[in-house]
């Protein structure tokens, strides 16, 4: 019985343990001789698969282990199979790159990792990496975006109509929450793939959980054409990601990263870099009104040992019951502190500030020795004018173009000869 090609990329796990996970035996002349994959003429070998998860760990900067290694395997021989089609469907068409475009590349890669662009090779080197590896990386991902750009660009017309759709979405969004996101996106493009990818969806979770950079592991490991920059989306409002995606944003704070999501076409790991509301004047835009309560030192610590201090948080709605307490219990300082611009606050108070509900009381927060709380009891926004009709349908045309190339890559695959061998 024969195997079929893409169920037996989990065989992966078994048979390359001693090169994938670093073994001395790596360059022997046994393995030196064997194929991890075939995609139509061309062989992809087990060293050329070592070593693309060697580039792939360094540049995420991911904690190397025997595990890790295991669970990237396969997805890193499925994007090397993906990078094989894109080339050879780049040759089919005459698509190049020159070795200045390449060159260009290499030191846009050494200025994000804040290496001297004369040094850049010195460091792969340093790092145990193929330098020869790497470059044909770069050169991949160029002859890619060209084709796709050359290809279906011309393809992606966007109407007046779709841009007033856009501007009238937007304005009647207007005041609610909008979404700055980045993305790692892993398809499942195959039911058996199901638990592979999940397993390195979660794997990758677990090493940004860690400390890892979000935005390097997007660019090895996303099959999203956001790769490239990092995987950012820019400011999306609800409706415009898969509904999966947009209940797991409504419940993130700016700077928190979400365990993987699974939508129709694979698992998403979603990172939250901003939030704003839909056709504001912007952070620090508008006016808020403050009053607050503060406790003096003594007071302050009494208040925590018997609950006081939590309890005033959890009872105390809005800034008339606040001031009232503050009345009762509160030292001098307490009171109404009047309106302010947010952008005229310190940044750690105006982080406070706007996070916070209108009506509800901030954790406890130091002051001079004692605590207090801060409490928004009306906030306007300033309005701003609706987007630019040229951004909104730059943005429809750059989600119609990553559309398309993402079915441009499945159509590669369903005419392509692949077999994986190991």
């Amino acid at each position: 019985m024969t195997i079929p090609p893409i169920t037996r990329a989990a065989l992966l796990l078994l048979a390359l343990l001693p090169v994938i996970l670093g073994s001395g035996d790596r360059a022997s002349g046994q393995e030196l001789a064997r194929i991890a994959a075939v995609v139509n003429n061309e062989a992809i070998s087990i060293p050329d698969l070592a070593e693309r998860i060697d580039i792939a760990i360094v540049a995420s900067r991911l904690r190397p282990s025997e595990e890790l290694r295991r669970q990237l395997a396969p997805q890193v021989l499925r994007s090397m199979i993906d990078e094989r089609l894109k080339l050879q469907e780049a040759r089919r068409l005459g698509a190049t790159v020159s070795q200045e475009e390449v060159d260009a590349a290499q030191r846009s890669v050494a200025e994000r990792n804040r290496i001297p662009a004369d040094q850049f090779e010195d460091f792969l080197r340093n790092q145990g990496l193929n330098v020869d590896a790497v470059t044909d990386q770069l050169r991949a991902e160029l002859l890619w975006s060209k084709l796709v750009r050359r290809r279906l660009g011309r393809s992606v017309l966007v109407g007046e109509g779709e841009i007033d759709e856009a501007i009238a979405r937007l304005e009647s969004n207007r005041g609610r929450p909008e979404y700055r996101v980045a993305e790692i996106f892993l398809a499942v493009e195959a039911d058996d793939r199901e638990g592979e990818v999940r397993a390195a969806a979660g794997s990758l979770f677990e090493q940004i959980d860690e400390g890892a950079a979000f935005a390097q592991i997007a660019r090895q490991f996303s099959q999203s054409a956001t790769a490239a920059i990092g995987g950012e989306i820019g400011w999306v409002i609800e409706g415009q990601l898969p509904g999966e995606i947009d209940a797991v944003l409504a419940r993130m704070e700016p700077g928190m990263v979400s365990p993987p999501v699974r939508a129709f076409d694979g698992y998403y790991i979603v990172s939250l870099l901003d939030r704003r509301t839909v056709l504001s004047g912007g952070p620090g835009g508008g006016s808020v009104h403050l009053a607050q309560l503060v406790l003096a030192p003594e007071d302050a610590e009494t208040a925590r040992a018997d609950g006081t201090l939590e309890r005033l948080r959890e009872e105390t709605e809005g800034c008339e019951a606040l001031l009232a307490r503050s009345g009762e219990i509160g030292s001098p300082l307490s009171g109404d502190l009047g309106r302010v611009a947010p952008g005229d606050l310190p940044a750690d108070m105006r982080a406070i500030v706007e996070a916070l509900p209108v009506g509800r009381a901030s954790e406890p927060l130091p002051h001079d020795g004692g605590v207090r709380l801060i409490m928004v009891c009306e906030r306007e926004e300033t309005e701003a004018a609706s987007p630019d009709r040229e951004v909104i349908a730059r943005e429809i045309a750059g989600r119609r173009l990553e559309m398309l190339a993402r079915r441009y890559v499945r159509d590669l695959h369903r005419s392509a000869f692949i077999d994986i061998r190991i």
